[in-house]
């Protein structure tokens, strides 16, 4: 019996940290995501979002042209608003990282960073970036000031040409586009 107990925990545990596959659906198009297994909490508080219908017909919230792309759920009346906590989980707000800000969410579209501009998040977050995480920085752009504040949970696997389309639109002066841009999310 002990062994049989001891093979289900560890089939639980296995189960437990599975990549799982999401489509954001959008107006502009379609964005694919790999959810990440090594964020358990944070992959499955999406999973429960969008299965809920949390995530149906959302509205892009907010654009920052080379940073991020944010869409907010709108709680149920009553509903408490959703302390997720943010854990580090050790991968970069590279450009198409998938993150968490409680029940909003948002894709990095962030452009290349300098070695410049590197030292100054450094300076202004207290974050030490090693060569290793530099280097990604400077080739594949982000949001390296956002570090140690939001969990990544996520990657976009295809439709980062959606995520610019979605960038690239006029907004006013508090970031929201002037064209509305609608969202749903499948998890599969």
């Amino acid at each position: 019996m002990r062994a049989f107990s001891f093979s289900l925990l560890v089939f639980l545990l296995a189960c437990g940290q599975k990549d799982r596959s999401a489509v954001i659906h959008t107006t502009m198009g379609d964005i694919r995501v790999r959810l990440f297994g090594d964020t358990p909490g944070h992959r499955d508080h999406f999973a429960e979002m969008a299965g809920s219908g949390a995530y149906d017909s959302l509205a892009v919230s907010s654009i920052e042209r080379d940073f991020v792309v944010q869409c907010s759920a709108v709680r149920p009346a009553g509903a408490a608003k959703a302390a997720f906590p943010v854990r580090p989980s050790g991968h970069p707000l590279l450009r198409g990282a998938v993150a968490a800000n409680g029940a909003s969410f948002f894709i990095v579209q962030g452009r290349p960073q300098t070695d410049a501009s590197l030292d100054k998040w450094e300076k202004q977050t207290g974050q030490k970036f090693d060569a290793a995480r530099r280097g990604q920085y400077k080739k594949s752009g982000g949001a390296p000031q956002l570090e140690g504040r939001h969990t990544v949970f996520g990657e976009v696997t295809a439709g980062l040409d959606v995520v610019d389309k979605i960038a690239a639109l006029p907004r006013d002066a508090s970031d929201r586009p002037l064209l509305e841009v609608r969202v749903w999310v499948e998890v599969e």
